[in-house]
């Protein structure tokens, strides 16, 4: 099929050719973060089944009942080799769907002349969350003046912008900055507010939820609606520390099988998977209590 794409539509063209590659990119560190993350919670919470045993005769004497092995078996679960091998299958499986999904859909829309649309691209990541990253500090094509100190509410929003292939004439940085003016971002961050103005420029509906409220989240996820986290930057590994707090902006796009939440981190691309214990705790950590909002 010939490529009849306008010349001034090829530059957009090859920005989501590289979009598309780095959600692939993404979500495959995001698999590997996961399972990490997996084994090292088998090893702080030792299954039962793998404890030492106990003799007959000392276990009487301590008074401790005798476990059936069924029992044993329940309360330890998987084997982390077999859950992580499902989960790298499973991600596998999603990584090569959207690229095969995407190479298609570019070769009919190049016979078109046409761009794919933001629902054509949002149909190829559908169920899977994966959403590119961008940087709020060292965006693409960024101008020599560009300032992202305070620009992780527009990035999160960039992000989710990318999903669903909006505006692909545009530089993640021109992106950034017409979100920032948008939602009123100013040299104190973005507002709740700001975000819900963000959305409505992308024609997605905002549900807000005070608090650290995983219930609302986990439910928003399960109908596909992205999430915007909002809480202190100083409370998210690897950049913890408890002596600072400043108010701070993630994306939650899913959960893994252990039950792990994948983040981007608009500051650093080294957050991909956190607990659920790290998620309440960073939310909560923010003056006021924080709070999430979702987009669909």
């Amino acid at each position: 099929m010939a490529n009849n794409i306008p010349p001034l539509l090829r530059p957009a063209q090859e920005r989501l050719r590289q979009q598309v590659d780095g959600t692939v990119k993404r979500f495959h560190q995001q698999n590997d973060a996961s399972e990490k993350l997996i084994g090292e919670q088998q090893k702080v919470a030792a299954p039962l089944g793998a404890q030492p045993r106990i003799p007959s005769a000392q276990r009487k004497a301590l008074g401790l009942a005798k476990v059936p092995s069924g029992q044993r078996k329940a309360l330890g679960a998987a084997r982390p080799s077999g859950q992580r091998k499902a989960l790298d299958q499973q991600n596998k499986t999603a990584e090569e769907g959207i690229k095969r999904g995407f190479d298609a859909l570019l070769k009919q829309t190049e016979g078109e002349g046409r761009l794919p649309t933001a629902e054509e691209i949002q149909a190829l990541t559908g169920g899977t969350g994966a959403t590119p990253y961008i940087n709020q500090i060292k965006p693409a094509d960024r101008p020599p003046q560009y300032q992202g100190a305070m620009y992780c509410g527009p990035t999160v929003m960039a992000m989710i912008a990318r999903a669903r292939g909006f505006a692909p004439e545009l530089t993640d940085a021109q992106l950034i900055e017409r979100f920032a003016k948008t939602g009123g971002t100013t040299a104190d961050g973005t507002s709740g507010n700001g975000l819900i103005a963000i959305g409505q420029e992308l024609g997605m509906n905002a549900r807000p939820s005070a608090g650290a409220d995983l219930r609302f989240i986990d439910g928003e996820l399960a109908q596909g609606r992205a999430v915007v986290a909002q809480g202190d930057y100083w409370a998210l590994p690897p950049h913890a520390d408890p002596g600072q707090d400043s108010g701070h902006f993630i994306l939650v796009q899913g959960r893994d099988p252990a039950g792990n939440y994948r983040v981007n981190d608009p500051m650093t691309d080294k957050v991909a998977v956190i607990t659920a214990d790290t998620l309440r705790n960073y939310i909560q950590s923010a003056q006021g209590g924080g709070f999430s909002v979702s987009f669909g």
